[in-house]
């Protein structure tokens, strides 16, 4: 049975993204899904929630999480509206995958491994951002600490450990923000 669900795999552009998180209505920081989004959500959540994703779907996932970190970044980078950009950038990380969530054996250190790197990763690439004034960047550092470092650093105490090591051997990104 799980092979036909395969076939559900959706491919997601940032564009196309961008698009109907643009297109999509807001009431202060809420975005309002669309039917287009219910079926970017509902294709991603699929596979895990049916417990058909397997390994080979993998180059999928990749670049699906990539493709929305970009769409994260870009709503950022564009929006005016700081309630309305954070309503977008909300639902873009809810939908984001967790590889931690997406690992398919926890029991097996080397994968478990792999899988925190992979979240370490995704967010490293969140938290660098320079575009925009002060106050932009003021506002995208409290939301993703709201949304993102905040529940990551109750919730996997061992990634957040790793990863705000690695963050602090780096120097200093441009990013205006210490973890």
């Amino acid at each position: 049975m799980a092979p036909n669900l395969v076939t559900t795999q959706v491919p997601i552009e940032c564009d196309e993204l961008l698009h109907h998180v643009g297109a999509a209505p807001t009431d202060g920081t809420v975005l309002r899904e669309t039917p287009e989004l219910r079926a970017v959500r509902e294709s991603l959540a699929l596979p895990m929630f049916a417990s058909a994703f397997v390994p080979p779907e993998g180059v999928w996932v990749k670049t699906a999480r990539f493709k929305i970190m970009q769409a994260i970044r870009g709503v950022w980078e564009q929006g005016t509206d700081f309630d309305a950009t954070e309503a977008r950038a909300t639902w873009l990380l809810s939908i984001l995958p967790n590889p931690m969530e997406w690992c398919g054996a926890p029991d097996n250190e080397m994968i478990w491994t792999a899988a925190r790197q992979q979240t370490a990763l995704q967010t490293g690439f969140l938290m660098v951002f320079v575009q925009g004034p002060a106050e932009k960047r003021r506002r995208y550092f409290a939301w993703l600490d709201q949304k993102l470092l905040g529940p990551l650093r109750e919730t996997h105490r061992a990634s957040w450990t790793g990863l705000k090591a690695a963050w602090e051997a780096q120097p200093a990104a441009g990013s205006g923000r210490a973890i």
